[in-house]
């Protein structure tokens, strides 16, 4: 797949949606309160308030849930091994890894992925909203979907 296709389907598909439920969900059941998810009109950018968290493993885990909820997502993004290198997230899971010591990505990715696949239906209707209907969620809308 060309980098235009990658930007097009980026661009014209939900996974900005995917990405910002995902943060949503894995923040929500690690005890964190989400003050409100959004996804941009133009459906190309998006962004997930959560409660400050200063546990580290905490804070990774959350950053690295928008790519893996995107990845359970589209299985073609699988091509994309660095797809988000250098990304704010991926820089936030960094250096909360580093302060771990002996953790490795690997650990912390299986861990989100096993979240995400207990909560794959929650993941995909607030990822449905986002995209289709309402854009913005506020927490509280959040939590009920999610009990």
């Amino acid at each position: 797949m060309s980098p235009a296709e990658l930007e097009r389907r980026y661009r014209d598909g939900p996974l900005v949606a995917y990405h910002e439920a995902a943060h949503a969900i894995v923040a929500h059941r690690l005890g964190r309160r989400v003050e409100r998810v959004q996804v941009g009109m133009v459906r190309d950018s998006g962004e997930t308030r959560i409660q400050p968290t200063y546990l580290p493993r905490t804070q990774a885990l959350i950053a690295l849930a928008g790519e893996r909820g995107e990845r359970r997502c589209f299985s073609w993004l699988d091509s994309f091994a660095d797809l988000h290198r250098g990304s704010p997230d991926r820089r936030l899971a960094d250096e909360a890894l580093a302060s771990l010591g002996g953790v490795t990505v690997a650990e912390l990715v299986a861990e989100v992925d096993a979240r995400l696949r207990d909560d794959r239906q929650p993941l995909n209707v607030l990822a449905r909203m986002l995209d289709r209907s309402q854009r913005v969620l506020d927490g509280a809308a959040v939590a009920e979907l999610l009990g």
